[in-house]
């Protein structure tokens, strides 16, 4: 999921920062007309259904990602029977090998 949203931010990252440039009625009267062009055109880009539809699954996946929980007693069942797993993680990990080589 981060990869696809890095992805994405690399995409439109350039039409946010010209859509975060509109502004209002009044400041827009004293806007450069090529610089309201710009934003026009970066909010028709953003528009687009392929951002949209991308956009909609990433929240769908935070939202599932969110809600996840896992209760005391699910995660010390899961771990008793599954410890060497755990050990097997920890061994992996640089914090682990730093420790033991001292």
């Amino acid at each position: 999921m981060k990869k696809a949203l890095v992805t994405l931010s690399h995409q439109i990252g350039t039409e946010i920062e010209l859509a975060k440039r509109k502004r209002g009625f009044l400041g827009g009267l004293f806007q450069l007309k090529a610089e309201k062009k710009q934003v026009e055109l970066a909010f028709k880009t953003l528009n687009q259904e392929t951002y949209h539809s991308t956009l909609h699954k990433a929240k769908k996946k935070l939202i599932h990602i969110h809600q996840f929980s896992v209760g005391p007693e699910q995660l010390k069942k899961h771990f008793i029977e599954k410890n060497a797993a755990y050990y097997t993680e920890i061994e992996k990990s640089n914090w682990f090998r730093c420790y033991c080589d001292s």
